[in-house]
């Protein structure tokens, strides 16, 4: 199997398979709605021509702090293709911890959401390093302004820094249409040895510390699952996964990147209604951590005395 990773596998696929299905996301009134590759492919182009533009370069670092959400998908490639640092925080910090990651990185950028926009606008003030804020969900400016009231932040300031997603998009697709050949320039620029994220501690046992990957170390790992897992991957079409950790997590972009790299169709969830989805989805792979494992094990023993029953039972989940 040849390996492309990311941006590359993005390009490449949203090009020659544009209509086929990488994401399930959850519908507003039930079931779920599908994301093409190629669907993916053009808003990640938006985002990454929109970077470049105001001043995203090799090596300038890009935050995001945000839940688990389709975004994620967008993002990531985007700022790989500008050859930028992706610099995760936890959607779980407090306004405290957002600002250190974000302010220690050496962000230019932040990307978050509605629902978590006031603990930044918290720290508003000490964001001195960062030149503007992406809001993914902000519909109009009335939905920010009476955030900006209570949290004391000049209204001036704050929309002369911040910009809602959809905004940003349109203007990522003017520029492609300006100049077509522009992502693909700016892909063929990528180095192996370009730093790809920081990854930041917990900071349970003192301030969070930053470790440094590059595309080498990444692909490196990529290669590892491919030479133990291959054996076990289903054809191109029936491989499904649920990505429902945090992507700011280590384990969560891996989902998502995996995902990519090996065809799969991803299904987006979170830990409160992963295992309700599992009899539906039916993934044939599971990336999990151990207490989501135990809460199985558990529903299987408490299913039936009988082994054979709960060995069902493992199966039906």
């Amino acid at each position: 199997m040849q390996l492309k990773t990311g941006i590359v596998k993005l390009l490449d696929r949203g090009i020659s398979e544009p209509k086929a299905v990488r994401f399930h996301v959850p519908a507003p009134h039930g079931g779920w709605e599908q994301v093409t590759w190629g669907e993916q492919l053009e808003k990640s182009r938006c985002l990454a021509l929109y970077l470049a533009a105001i001043g995203v370069d090799p090596g300038s670092k890009v935050a995001v702090f945000a839940t688990t959400r389709l975004e994620w998908a967008y993002c990531c490639p985007a700022i790989e293709a500008c050859r930028a640092v992706f610099v995760p925080a936890y959607f779980s910090n407090t306004a405290e911890q957002t600002h250190y990651v974000v302010d220690h990185s050496d962000a230019q950028v932040l990307f978050t959401e509605m629902s978590l926009l006031p603990r930044v606008l918290e720290r508003w003030d000490d964001y001195k390093k960062v030149q503007r804020i992406i809001i993914w969900d902000l519909v109009s400016e009335t939905h920010l302004l009476p955030l900006l009231e209570d949290a004391g932040v000049d209204r001036a300031a704050a929309l002369e820094k911040v910009r809602p997603m959809d905004e940003v998009m349109a203007a990522g697709e003017r520029l492609h249409q300006e100049d077509p050949g522009r992502l693909a320039a700016l892909v063929s620029a990528r180095q192996d040895e370009d730093v790809a994220a920081i990854i930041y501690t917990s900071g349970t046992t003192g301030l969070p510390k930053g470790v440094l990957l590059t595309n080498h170390n990444l692909r490196v790992s990529a290669e590892s699952w491919l030479q133990v897992l291959e054996h076990a991957f289903p054809p191109t079409g029936e491989r499904r996964d649920i990505l429902w950790l945090p992507v700011s997590h280590m384990s969560g972009w891996g989902i998502l990147g995996q995902g990519t790299m090996f065809d799969y169709e991803t299904w987006l969830s979170d830990p409160y209604r992963l295992l309700g989805i599992l009899p539906e989805v039916r993934p044939t792979m599971l990336f999990s951590v151990p207490a989501y494992w135990e809460k199985l094990y558990t529903a299987a023993l408490n299913a039936s005395e009988e082994p054979a029953a709960q060995h069902e039972e493992l199966r039906r989940l």
